[in-house]
């Protein structure tokens, strides 16, 4: 799940460059879906989980653990 999926937002992710253009092309031209995407926002992005540090931290943490237990079991 990309950026936009984590703050409930899935419909305004693209996968490539040119996808950004064309998203960013029908945004422009739709004033009444721009009205309806900007006011909540913010505090979507606020209470999504890229926004959680802790749980950022606690993520990266078990995955440096994983990585270290695959590669001590590797070493051997």
């Amino acid at each position: 799940m990309g950026a936009w999926g984590q703050v409930g937002r899935g419909d305004l992710g693209v996968a490539t460059p040119e996808g950004y253009v064309v998203r960013a092309r029908e945004l422009a031209g739709d004033l009444p879906r721009l009205k309806a995407v900007r006011p909540d926002l913010r505090r979507r992005l606020v209470d999504s989980p890229l926004c959680d540090a802790a749980a950022y931290a606690a993520s990266v943490e078990s995955a440096y653990r994983d990585m270290w237990r695959t590669w001590c079991r590797g070493s051997r």
